[in-house]
Formats: C-alpha cells, sequence, structure tokens
C-alpha cells in the first residue's frame, strides 16, 4: 500500500487560487453588479433597470418587495442572482453581509427549482432553469466555504441570517452515522483539487457540494475505534433543504418580515436523494467519482 500512495500522490494537485468546480457563472463580473441578459430584462419591466445602475442595493430592496407581494419564477431567480452579485461585491469587505446574500441566494434558487407553486410555469429545458442550478451551487459552496473558515460547517450548528425583510435560519446536520460534530476531523472542497496525470475524469452533474470529510476517532468508544483505519477519510454530499416558516405574502405594508430554514444535510453521494413534497422526487447530485478513489488510495 505504501507503493500504492506513492505512485498516486501526483495525481492529486492543490489549487493555488480560489476555484470553483461548477465553473464561473456566464454573468459574473468582479467589478460591477452586471446580471444576465434575462434578469436585467426582468428589471426593465419591473421598472428598475435604472435604479440598478444608479443603486444595486435599492434596486434588490425593491425587488424583494415586488416578490413579497407578486411571486413568480422569473422574479425568484431574478432575486437570487441579484443576491449572488452583491454578495460577491461586498465579500472582502463585510463578510457577514456576503454570507447572508450567499445564504438567500442558494435558498431561493432552491425554491425557484422545487416550490409546488412555479410547476406549471418552471421548463427544465429553458437555460434559466440550469441557470438556477449554476446559482443554487455557487452560492451554496460560498456560503458553506465562508463559515468553514470558522468552524461553522459541523453538524448540529446554526448560523441566523438577514436579508431586508428575510430571515433565515441555516441550519448544518448530519444523516452519515460517521459524520457528527464531535467527530469531524478536517473538511476538504473537492472543487479546491485538480486531477493531473490520469486521461479520464468521470463526474456527474447535478446538485451539491462536493466534500471530503476526514474523521475524528471517538476515544468514547474505544472498543469500535480499533476497527476504524487511521486517518479515514469520508465522501460526503451536502444538499440544501429549504422551506417557509412565517409569511411569504404580506397583503399590505410595511411588509410582514418572511422567515425559513435552510438546513444544510450532509449524506453519502450515492445514497438517493429525495424532495418531499415535490414532483420531482429524484435529484440528480454533483459528483466526482475519480476523485474520491484517488483520494482513498493516496492515503
Amino acid at each position: 500500500m505504501g507503493s500504492t500512495g506513492c505512485q498516486t500522490s501526483h495525481w492529486l494537485v492543490k489549487k493555488q487560487d480560489a476555484w470553483s468546480v461548477f465553473g464561473h457563472m456566464p454573468f459574473q463580473s468582479e467589478s460591477s453588479i452586471d446580471p444576465s441578459e434575462r434578469t436585467h430584462q426582468t428589471l426593465k419591466r419591473l421598472v428598475l433597470g435604472e435604479e440598478l445602475e444608479e443603486d444595486p442595493e435599492q434596486a434588490f430592496a425593491q425587488l424583494q418587495k415586488i416578490l413579497q407581494q407578486e411571486p413568480s419564477a422569473e422574479v425568484l431567480y431574478a432575486y437570487a442572482e441579484m443576491a449572488y452579485l452583491l454578495a460577491t461585491t461586498v465579500e472582502e469587505e463585510d463578510e457577514k453581509r456576503a454570507f447572508d446574500l450567499y445564504v438567500t441566494s442558494a435558498a431561493n434558487a432552491c425554491e425557484y427549482l422545487f416550490d409546488e407553486r412555479f410547476h406549471a410555469t418552471r421548463n427544465a429545458y429553458d437555460p434559466q432553469f440550469r441557470g438556477a442550478c449554476d446559482l443554487y451551487n455557487h452560492s451554496l459552496a460560498s456560503a458553506m466555504r465562508m463559515i468553514n473558515h470558522h468552524g461553522g460547517l459541523k453538524p448540529g450548528l446554526q448560523h441566523f441570517c438577514n436579508v431586508g425583510t428575510e430571515s433565515t435560519l441555516f441550519r448544518i446536520s448530519s444523516q452519515v452515522e460517521h459524520l457528527k460534530q464531535d467527530n469531524i476531523k478536517k473538511l476538504d472542497f473537492v472543487s479546491d483539487y485538480e486531477i493531473s496525470g490520469l486521461p479520464n475524469h468521470y463526474r456527474t452533474y447535478g446538485l451539491g457540494v462536493p466534500l471530503i470529510v476526514e474523521r475524528r476517532p471517538d476515544n468514547k468508544r474505544a472498543m469500535l475505534e480499533k476497527h476504524y483505519p487511521p486517518g479515514l477519510t469520508i465522501p460526503s454530499q451536502p444538499i440544501c433543504g429549504y422551506r417557509h416558516t412565517g409569511n411569504r405574502m404580506p397583503t399590505t405594508p410595511p411588509f410582514v418580515k418572511r422567515s425559513s430554514n435552510c438546513t444544510i444535510h450532509y449524506r453519502h453521494p450515492m445514497c438517493k436523494l429525495q424532495v418531499n413534497g415535490s414532483r420531482w422526487k429524484a435529484i440528480p447530485r454533483h459528483r466526482w467519482p475519480t476523485f474520491s478513489i484517488i483520494w482513498i488510495t493516496r492515503t
């Protein structure tokens, strides 16, 4: 096994710069708020085009009020995209604000993809549907990275997010027996690495943020621990569940604060994933089998 480790160690290379396994958003800009053409058209239809140029934050706040009064898939997508773009512009100067916006973007992208209210107009062949998947993956990954820097990505923890009239409780949970708060030693994002020297890379495309979790030994269960190899790592596929706990459509000003729960569930990548109460019973998830095999053999 020692020989195998030496031979495979060069197959996995740690990236130097921040990188996303999902690639770059097609509308992403490092210096300004430049939404996609569809979102820009939605904003112009809602008479928010000039507001976007002059004060993006105010345009976002107005879009939130419109979404509360007249929810639609187009407005919901525009709102999720604007939250993501605003988060990228404030991330360096206001980490908490950026985190709240990333969570808001992921939660609303999830709502766009699975809420029954939009089933009649939701179209999987529409490029906007794929855009919602990308928004979900990018925003969720960014939010997870931010709290992971502070050790906040362990099961059992929760974070409160507030964006305008929207309040979200961001919970971390685990449905994998080996992944509880006390026995997670380290979390690695698959997107922080690249595979080198192999001609064929196998991955499946869908929702979720692929992780590699290093397990911490449980000293309280010594008899059981002797059956675990040292440095055991477990592939995991966190997925975001989302549900409303408060008013979504206030009828008269002032607008009632909307509250919701956004829960990150650690799941094994090979387990089937379903959304309760949704017509989308089976969800394809983003997986990278080649990476998992190399990670195991390198140790």
